[in-house]
């Protein structure tokens, strides 16, 4: 399957040049699970910003009109899901302490 970039690729004369630049070597680069969700983010943004601008130019109530709302509510769930996986909290769990009461015994009648 091939997938469209959302930036130019260089013309192939100037490959060697432009991996020099960047440093690239050939060995795989590593990419932590946050990253792949943030690129996978970044990828359902721009299908549903697509897919919406497809449908505003579709015959309203035409069968391309209808898939691609139905799709639309896919890419917005998907997108709920991620966010609510990239979510982090504002504050730390709070920890409970033991206070000095709770290690004595109770006190005697």
């Amino acid at each position: 399957m091939t997938m469209t970039a959302f930036f130019p690729r260089p013309p192939a004369e100037l490959l060697p040049e432009f991996a020099r630049l960047t440093g690239y070597t050939g060995d795989p680069i590593e990419v932590d699970e946050r990253d792949d969700l943030d690129l996978m983010m970044l990828y359902l943004e721009k299908a549903r910003a697509r897919a919406i601008k497809i449908r505003d130019n579709a015959t309203a109530g035409s069968y391309l009109d209808r898939v691609l709302q139905r799709t639309i509510d896919g890419l917005d769930t998907e997108v709920a899901q991620l966010k609510y996986l990239l979510a982090e909290r504002d504050l730390p769990l709070p920890t409970r302490t033991k206070l000095a009461s709770e290690n004595r015994m109770r006190p005697a009648l």
